[in-house]
């Protein structure tokens, strides 16, 4: 099942705000998204499969997603923390104000330069963190 999440700015009005998985018209692509985060806006609809997400940012009240099949989903007006809800909590960490990881896409933490690496399904990122947050993500992971 798809969980489609509205990103509209506060008092904006979108023919989006109404869209319903279960209509007719989107039997079709109800039965192909399962395990996937819709979000939607007044003209874009992102669709992200939530086995593919490597980590998820926020810098400048943009929430920016990336995977390992995709470079990035920029996704404006969406909260860190609403997204984070939205995620399994076995498979995500929540890493200060600013970061959402895969746990099982950690490879390395070096906790002197405040950095993570990533790797999954293919492919690799590096992820610099505040170095308040490194040792929220050791602990996490231990």
């Amino acid at each position: 099942m798809a969980i489609v999440v509205n990103v509209n700015g506060p008092g904006t009005d979108s023919p989006n705000q109404n869209l319903n998985l279960n209509d007719s018209r989107s039997n079709k692509i109800n039965g192909l998204l399962s395990q996937h985060l819709i979000f939607s806006n007044a003209a874009i609809l992102h669709c992200v499969d939530i086995d593919d997400i490597m980590y998820c940012e926020s810098v400048n009240r943009m929430v920016s997603i990336y995977g390992a099949q995709f470079e990035h989903r920029n996704i404006a007006n969406l909260r860190l923390g609403d997204l984070y809800k939205l995620l399994p909590s076995d498979r995500f960490i929540r890493v200060g104000r600013s970061h959402i990881l895969n746990r099982h896409s950690i490879t390395c933490l070096d906790k002197r330069e405040a950095r993570c690496w990533l790797a999954w399904r293919g492919q690799t990122r590096e992820v610099q963190l505040y170095a308040r947050n490194v040792k929220i993500l050791e602990e996490s992971l231990l």
